[in-house]
């Protein structure tokens, strides 16, 4: 699934990304000239909605604000399972596609991550590094959220 985000969601939009979501970010002025190759806009305005409807996109309306519960309705409402998420494979910041960090890659991060990282990617875009932080709570709370949707939860084990 393709997804087109309005502005105010780019967190949500991020962790469509790290979900492996194919997502862009757009402003309400762009709309109309952002929405090919989308399969869905999200958006909490009401007045966005309407002028992505009359383009004929198909909408979303997010009513939280929490960005948890925002993609946990994402998730219910698309009916996401695991075999439709692919952790790792997008940058959070760009929507580029991430591949394996070469050792000269290696050479800019932190001697910690080196040491305790067990894999590296890199956006081919705009080349941020990627490793299991953080980000990676996020993503095991995320796979618990999409394997209640449906899936295979064997593919995606961290």
């Amino acid at each position: 699934m393709r997804f087109l985000v309005e502005e105010p969601l780019t967190k949500l939009a991020r962790k469509l990304r790290l979900m492996g979501f194919d997502t862009e970010i757009c402003s309400r002025n762009e709309i109309g000239k952002s929405f090919e190759n989308r399969d869905v806009f999200l958006t909490k305005s009401k007045k966005a909605m309407e002028i992505a409807i009359k383009f004929g996109i198909r909408s979303y309306l997010i009513k939280s604000e929490n960005w948890r519960s925002q993609l946990k309705s994402v998730i219910q409402r698309f009916q996401i399972g695991l075999d439709d998420v692919h952790f790792l494979s997008r940058c959070s910041k760009c929507n580029g596609l991430l591949e394996e960090a070469s050792l000269k890659d290696v050479a800019m991060v932190p001697d910690y991550v080196v040491l305790t990282a067990e894999r590296l990617y890199k956006c081919t875009r705009c080349g941020q590094l990627y490793w299991n932080g953080s980000h990676v709570q996020h993503m095991k709370w995320m796979n618990e959220i999409a394997g209640k949707s449906g899936g295979n939860a064997e593919e995606n084990k961290f």
